[in-house]
């Protein structure tokens, strides 16, 4: 479960929102939901696990086969990066 604020102050602006979403293992759909609900500019984040979603788009075009890097649409970026290099022991 994922909570925002969504008191008149701090709630997220409509088209005027950054998301950076850190270690989303298989979880994508709080991500999706900021996009969908406030347009938001989206940064999703993991080394090691990848959801079908992502391989779905990866898989419709063999140049993204190895990339680090995939554009889910025009605001919605997943990275194949993380903070280490190293998984934790």
């Amino acid at each position: 479960m994922f909570y925002i604020c969504l008191d008149k102050n701090l709630k997220p602006n409509k088209s005027k929102c950054n998301l950076i979403s850190l270690g989303i293992n298989y979880a994508y759909t709080f991500d999706q939901e900021m996009r969908n609900s406030y347009d938001c500019n989206l940064y999703s984040f993991d080394p090691f696990i990848e959801s079908g979603y992502f391989k779905a788009i990866r898989n419709k075009n063999s140049n993204l086969k190895e990339s680090p890097v995939l554009q889910v649409d025009e605001k919605w970026f997943f990275y194949r990066l993380g903070i280490s290099s190293n998984r934790s022991k």
